[in-house]
């Protein structure tokens, strides 16, 4: 929210969607207040797989500023349905998203806008991640982790 509301091109182009988790919190809500965010600008929505498949669809971009992750599963999904990705630069996700994304510090708002601006305000850049992000998507399925996870278990026995 800090990282969009401070930039006046991103306010004025596009709205922030963010999905699932529930209603905003009374912190969020003063939060929202504060950065003079409006409710048509910043959208709180919930779904089942089928509506957040659509959210990506439907984004121009998806930005994922998790601290930690295992995995990092969103990123795959949204790269998966042509949704360009612009995600932390840190725990599990650069070996996961490779260069099939923007990244960005998610400690640093600065970082955080202009990644986002990067993708935004380049059609370039957007289509070369959503390129990206199909070729990527192809070196993860569940298949092979099975796959994979057998053979482990073989080696054990």
């Amino acid at each position: 929210m800090r990282a969009y509301s401070g930039s006046p091109w991103l306010r004025n182009n596009f709205d922030v969607v963010c999905f699932g988790g529930g209603a905003f919190s009374s912190a969020e809500k003063k939060l929202i207040d504060n950065l003079k965010l409006s409710d048509n600008q910043l959208i709180q929505m919930n779904g089942n797989d089928s509506e957040l498949a659509n959210s990506y669809r439907g984004a121009a971009l998806f930005v994922y500023p998790s601290l930690y992750e295992g995995f990092g599963i969103p990123p795959l999904e949204a790269m998966s349905l042509g949704c360009p990705v612009a995600c932390s630069n840190n725990s599990s996700i650069p070996e996961v998203a490779g260069n099939a994304v923007e990244y960005f510090d998610p400690k640093d708002t600065e970082s955080m806008r202009v990644a986002m601006e990067c993708v935004l305000n380049s059609t370039a850049r957007r289509a070369e991640l959503i390129d990206y992000g199909f070729v990527r998507c192809t070196q993860f399925s569940w298949e092979r982790c099975a796959e994979e996870t057998l053979a482990v278990y073989r080696s054990l026995v």
